[in-house]
């Protein structure tokens, strides 16, 4: 049986750099998971990108290997995503779907929103 929660990545501050040049400290990249009723929910937390997408990628794979095939991502607070972060969400569905469930997006910021719209992917995902 899984715990209540369960913390996967140690976090890990970031600096990026704003248009006006300055450095900015971001939130740390966070993965966590809690099985809900018959799905599981994975919250994740920071930027997705280059740097953290392959750890989301793994976790998708590590809770959709017990045997949950229906995952809720929740994005609230994720503040980047860039097109590893996409690749990661579409390999997360793309197995889910060969297990046959589903990966569903859950509070979808809207910075991220634009960009699943923007790439089509909205056609893709349940974000509701």
């Amino acid at each position: 049986m899984w715990p209540a929660s369960h913390e996967r990545t140690p976090p890990r501050t970031q600096m990026r750099t704003d248009p006006a040049g300055q450095h900015r400290r971001h939130a740390p990249f966070e993965l966590s998971y809690r099985p809900d009723g018959g799905s599981t929910t994975v919250t994740c937390r920071g930027e997705v990108d280059i740097a953290t997408a392959g750890r989301l990628e793994g976790l998708l794979a590590d809770v959709l290997s017990r045997s949950r095939p229906d995952v809720v991502l929740d994005l609230h607070d994720v503040t980047f995503l860039d097109a590893s972060g996409l690749t990661a969400l579409i390999r997360g569905d793309d197995l889910a779907r060969g297990m046959g469930g589903r990966l569903r997006l859950a509070n979808v910021p809207p910075h991220v929103a634009r960009i699943i719209r923007i790439t089509g992917l909205d056609r893709r995902f349940d974000t509701g």
